[in-house]
Formats: structure tokens, sequence, C-alpha cells
């Protein structure tokens, strides 16, 4: 619901939106991503209301979502292009997005790629109606999966092209057996869980306007986690009484996963080389009452001496540059250059090469990325299996989709919908390896 501000509320917010959108786009020129960038000036502006946070952060995540669009009209000032990239995806407008700039109401239902190509054309005064290409870096969409990649739809750029541009629920993992609870919280909101088809504990979250008090409300008994990447915990296969390493395991959301699917009875190391990110894991861990299940360790797996033992299963879930994400962070795809995603590829080669060697004999190695890059996925795969002789695909269920994979798979966005990711599981058939003098003792 809009609200009914008085007018100088609604001339603060206005000069406030401008303000922060063109604070956000040096920042993203710089490579710096729009959603840290916005929580840091949250935490500082302590005068920014609830309210006030989600109409900036929708205003900003809007201007990149189609800023592909609105960069065709970049002599009209950037408030006129804001306010009709915010319309498009929101279409009752607000008070301070019609004083920085007033727009005549859409001229039919935006219900589509096409439409909101047609209107935007209006409001900016443009020739013709955009491509919706456009919407994505030529050189980065070149670098996306093609047909002949894997995929059969004819029509995959424009799949693709129109999952980015739309936001995708945020989804819950809900724990086993507090399902009953979980219920009752929704309830208690007005609103009910929508479970995913294929996955019976992943539940779309409620609306922004009451996530804050229900995950309060249900703390312990859910994670936020996207269904993609519960889906690459399903595939991994952890069993009771396994030990497992997460190698990137950043705030700790697949460890927990993991740990989970055991009843907590699996050993898991859980590294990563960023401090932060295993300051929250341990704070997650905390909450879950997994401690005894799940340890942390600060690594740097490209260099720190690897763990001295061998896992039942490693899961890397890699550093990438986060083409999947595409949709929940628009701004990542005007900050991305080909150079980054090759050299994430050699990171990516680098890492998986090294931790394979702590996979025991017929042990498990999961890779997987949040981007959907034929350079860092399936080229990834195919270096590291001509390298290494002694792994081999496993066939899996799709678990989003419960079809049959050869060892690997693409998450597509729709399959959610969520972040799109890829992901392959692999076997340990041999004691060989590589030529590295790394393989830790029994």
């Amino acid at each position: 619901m809009i609200p009914n501000l008085p007018s100088h509320a609604v001339r603060h917010q206005a000069k406030t939106i401008l303000d922060l959108l063109e604070a956000i786009l040096g920042r993203v020129q710089e490579g710096f991503p729009a959603d840290a960038t916005l929580q840091d000036i949250y935490r500082r502006r302590h005068e920014f209301g609830a309210r006030d946070r989600r109409l900036y952060s929708s205003v900003v995540f809007s201007f990149f979502r189609w800023r592909g669009w609105a960069d065709l009209a970049s002599e009209l000032p950037l408030a006129t292009r804001a306010s009709a990239a915010y319309r498009l995806d929101f279409p009752d407008s607000h008070p301070a997005m019609d004083l920085l700039a007033p727009l005549p109401p859409p001229s039919e239902p935006l219900d589509s790629t096409g439409a909101k190509a047609r209107q935007i054309a209006r409001w900016l005064q443009l020739d013709h109606a955009p491509s919706p290409q456009l919407l994505i870096p030529a050189k980065l969409a070149a670098l996306l999966p093609s047909p002949d990649t894997g995929e059969t739809d004819e029509n995959l750029e424009t799949r693709l092209v129109d999952a980015f541009q739309t936001r995708p629920p945020t989804w819950l993992r809900v724990r086993a057996g507090s399902e009953p609870l979980v219920r009752l919280a929704y309830s208690a909101i007005g609103s009910t869980p929508v479970p995913h088809p294929h996955l019976p504990l992943a539940w779309q979250a409620p609306d922004q306007a009451h996530l804050a008090d229900f995950l309060a409300t249900c703390q312990g008994r859910i994670e936020i986690q996207d269904v993609s990447s519960q889906a690459i915990s399903l595939l991994a296969g952890a069993k009771a009484g396994d030990n497992w390493w997460d190698v990137c395991a950043g705030a700790g959301g697949k460890s927990l996963h993991l740990a989970d699917l055991t009843h907590g009875r699996a050993h898991i190391l859980a590294s990563d080389v960023r401090a932060s990110a295993l300051k929250e894991a341990a704070k997650r861990i905390r909450h879950a009452g997994l401690e005894q299940s799940i340890r942390l360790r600060g690594m740097d797996v490209t260099q720190d001496p690897l763990p001295a033992k061998h896992f039942d299963g490693v899961l890397v879930d890699a550093p990438c540059s986060g083409t999947g994400t595409w949709s929940r962070n628009p701004d990542a795809r005007w900050r991305t250059t080909p150079a980054q995603v090759a050299a994430y590829a050699e990171t990516q080669m680098a890492i998986l090469t090294r931790v394979a060697n702590a996979v025991k004999l017929g042990g498990v190695l999961v890779y997987a990325t949040c981007s959907l890059t034929d350079t860092e996925n399936i080229r990834v795969l195919d270096q590291f299996l001509t390298t290494r002789a002694d792994f081999k695909l496993t066939p899996f269920l799709n678990p989003l989709l419960g079809k049959p994979t050869p060892g690997w798979a693409t998450f597509w966005p729709w399959d959610g919908p969520g972040t799109g990711m890829f992901a392959a599981r692999l076997t340990r058939t041999s004691a060989g390896s590589s030529n590295r003098q790394e393989t830790p003792p029994s």
C-alpha cells in the first residue's frame, strides 16, 4: 500500500532517492555491489525507517534492472530515467517518484517484457520499443549458455532475459519436524506457505513487510536459503556418520543443510577465507544447535595446507561471477567483465583440483557455482575431468525437477523460481591423482 505522506516528507524522500542513486551508480562503476553499499548507508543513516529502506532499495534495483533501456535516453535527467525504470516494476508508482518525474499511467498492462519495452519507449520518447537483449551487456550475453550447450529450448536467451527481469521469491528451508509451528507463524501474519513442488521443505517466505518479525518468531526452525542452494545439498547425498568438507562455506547455509539432512550425525568441516562470513556462520550454527556437527576453520584453500584426512564428501560451491543471481542483484551485470569471468574460471579450476585430493576412494566431489556461464561451469568441469582420470561423473536426479541427469545439471532461474546455478557430482574411482604432491594421509 502506498503511504499517505505529508508533502515535506515526500520532498525529502525524493531528494534522498536521487542522492542515493547517484552515489550508488558511482560505487557500482568502481565495482562495488549495490546491496552492500545500501546496507552500509542504512547502518550509518538511522533516520531511515523500514518503509524508507524498502522504497530506496526498490528504486535502486529497478534502475539497474532496466538500465540497458534507461541508458538509451541518457540525455534525459537521471530522475526521469529512474522513475521510468521504477514504474516498470511498480506501475502504481509512489508520491516521491511522481515528484521526481511525473509520468502518465501505463498505456497497457505491464505483464510481459514486450509490454514494458513499449511503455518505456513512450515514457522516454524513444523511436521504437527497445530490444530485451539490451538489458544484458553484449560482452556478457555472449558468455551465457546457448541452446547447443545442453538446453533444448530455442528461446533460451529470451527466457533468461525474462527471468533476470523478475525478482524471484525469498526461499526458506524449514527444518524437519518444525512444519506445524512454522505454519502457525504464517497463519499469525495472515499468510499461507507455498512449498516448492519437488522440495517439500522449501517454502516461499512471507512478503518483506512481515519478514523480519516472522524470522524472529521462527528462529532456529527455519533458514533463509535459496531453493537452488537447497538442491545442491540434496544431490550431495550425505549420510549419518559421514565426514564432509564444505570448502567455500560462506555463511554456512549448505553446511547447516547437510547437518540437518543427516540429523546432526555427520561431521562437517566448514571453511572459508572470509572471517566475516565465518562469524555469521558461527551465529547460525549456534541458533540451529548444531555446534557438535559443524566445525569452522578459516582457510585459503588455494594456499593453506589441506586438512590431514580424507573425506567421504567434499562440496565446492566455488567463487564465481554470480551471473545466476542477476534477478536478485541486477547491478552485477553492469560491474562484471569477461576478464573477471575468465579469472574466476582459473580460480575455480585451481580450487577444484587441489581439494579433490582430500576425497577418499569412493567418495563424492560436488562442484557448484551460482553462475550460468559455460566458462565457469561445463568448461571447468571438462578441464577437470581431462586432468583427473580418478574422478567420474555420477548421475543424479535433478532435485528441482525430479529428472535424471548425466552427473551435471543447470538449475535454471525458472526451475525455482530462484537463483540460477550449476552443479556436478563426481565420484573418486581410483587412488590416482594429478601430479601434485599434496594428497593427505589416510
